[in-house]
């Protein structure tokens, strides 16, 4: 079976608490996933808020296009 737009690949998965140890000279330039990497982020909290959202971005209608 054929999936077109679909590219499948293995991939490491790497604890964001042991970024600093890892030697990105020595990799190659396959994917990884970086785990836990974004929980800090501010937006990971307020845009989960509905009324953060309302309240900072209104009612507005933003267009989606299918490309």
């Amino acid at each position: 079976m054929r999936l077109s737009g679909f590219l499948h690949a293995r991939m490491s998965e790497l604890d964001n608490n042991l970024l600093s140890d890892v030697h990105w000279g020595d990799k190659d330039s396959s994917p990884v996933i970086i785990s836990d990497c974004m929980a800090h982020w501010p937006a990971m909290t307020r845009w989960n808020d509905i009324d953060y959202l309302k309240r900072v971005a209104g009612f507005r209608t933003v267009p989606v296009e299918n490309i």
